[in-house]
């Protein structure tokens, strides 16, 4: 009788441990194939970002070819139109292709449409973007610090105008456009104290100072105010590259041939200089009458006079300081873009430029690098056009009017993106396997 009792219970036991198996199996078998799909759809997502990036990847080769200017490998589908297939590469174990089709009949905003492909063990997925370009400017923000910022003094003044309008003009030609920007997350990022901005402000991270005489606003701010607070930003960022010499023909000239420089004659010819240093004299004056470029190595000290001519058009390369005072530089053309000024020094700090008196200079100062001061003397001094330096200190009776125009400018012919889109709809997707319909979506 016992040992019947026993047998049942030992069956009991038996029967809810093989239920307890049935429920684990059916559990972890629910579980692993949860994980399963899990898995598969982590794969999956891995290369569909894999082909998002070979399609970007395709939009690099694009501005490659536009940036050389060569479209050897590339077929020809109309005027400014070229489309390429490359050929398969691995990418993670997968192969891939890229597939991109160029729109350039815009020179200054071409549109590129590039599709990634990875090979699954389905088939081919692809995702297709479009990017639409535009020319990148140095200058699109009136001064512009990777550091500071400062304004010293009661009576600075910042304006814009445009260039392409004539000269500055405080009735005719002037705007509510003077930026001034630092990519600095410090709270001393830029400090307007008793400054008068006529623009926007733009900061990496924190609110400018304002002191209590000075003002950031626009021609259609509130009456009474003097802080406009549409105009001040905290998420600036800009991408700065350190300017290096231009390549020199060989033979160039180590010194300059006399006073007037370039030839007027030949308006699309440059002349080149590579100087130790540039040194001009008090009652000195250089003339600059045509194209010119010159390359500093040293350091540039101007207590005389150099002018650029109304046939003039100048770009200085300086590694050393910069040192300009009174009337230092003369632009007779009165358009910055004709004066171009870049600070070539690989080290942060380790170079200054000085603007002071009470000349009015039109140029634009590009100098990454460089620690730029801009100085009054007496009761004036202006800079028309833009800078860009590591820290900018602004003094107190002078004036900043930046030019609009700089804002379109582009000297390197490098352009950032304005648009950037990827293609999901099939009405907006291009068919590249049947070339001949690709431009009829452009």
């Amino acid at each position: 009788m016992n040992f019947q009792k026993n047998s049942s219970r030992c069956g009991s036991a038996l029967i809810g441990v093989l239920i307890l198996v049935m429920l684990l199996s059916v559990s972890g078998g629910a579980y692993l194939q949860v994980a399963l799909n899990e898995y598969r759809q982590s794969i999956r997502n891995v290369q569909l970002q894999a082909s998002l990036n070979v399609a970007e990847a395709g939009v690099e080769e694009a501005i490659h070819a536009m940036r050389h200017e060569n479209w050897t490998d590339w077929t020809s589908l109309g005027s400014g139109i070229y489309h390429r297939t490359f050929p398969t590469a691995q990418y993670f174990n997968n192969r891939t292709q890229i597939r991109v089709l160029a729109d350039l009949r815009n020179a200054n905003n071409p549109v590129l449409v590039s599709e990634g492909s990875v090979e699954t063990r389905s088939g081919w997925i692809q995702k297709q973007v479009l990017i639409e370009l535009g020319r990148r400017s140095l200058f699109a923000i009136g001064l512009t610090a990777r550091n500071t910022v400062r304004f010293n003094g009661n009576r600075v003044q910042v304006d814009s105008f445009d260039s392409r309008n004539g000269p500055y003009d405080v009735l005719l030609n002037r705007n509510d456009r003077g930026s001034v920007g630092s990519i600095a997350v410090s709270v001393d990022a830029v400090d307007i104290q008793n400054a008068d901005v006529l623009g926007f402000v733009a900061t990496g991270g924190s609110s400018p100072q304002v002191g209590t005489n000075g003002s950031v606003l626009g021609f259609g701010s509130p009456s009474g105010a003097k802080i406009d607070a549409t105009r001040i930003t905290t998420d600036f960022y800009a991408d700065l590259p350190i300017p290096t010499d231009p390549t020199l023909p060989s033979g160039t000239p180590t010194s300059l041939p006399g006073n007037i420089i370039g030839n007027p004659l030949e308006p699309n010819k440059t002349q080149y200089y590579k100087l130790s240093e540039l040194t001009i004299g008090n009652r000195q004056k250089i003339q600059v009458v045509g194209n010119v470029v010159l390359v500093v190595d040293g350091n540039v000290d101007i207590k005389g006079e150099l002018e650029v001519f109304d046939t003039g058009n100048l770009r200085m390369y300086v590694k050393g300081d910069m040192d300009v005072g009174g009337n230092g530089v003369v632009n007779s053309t009165q358009s910055p873009q004709r004066m171009l000024i870049y600070g070539t020094n690989p080290t942060v700090g380790a170079q200054e430029f000085k603007l002071h008196g009470n000349g009015a200079v039109h140029g634009a100062i590009y100098a990454p690098n460089a620690d730029l001061s801009l100085r009054g003397g007496g009761h004036s001094g202006s800079l028309f056009g833009a800078a860009v330096a590591y820290g900018i200190v602004i003094n107190g009776t002078y004036s900043f009017h930046y030019d609009e125009a700089l804002g379109d400018f582009s000297d390197d012919d490098s352009f950032r993106i304005q648009l950037w889109r990827e293609l999901i709809g099939a009405d907006e997707r291009f068919d590249f396997d049947e070339p001949s319909t690709l431009t009829q979506k452009l």
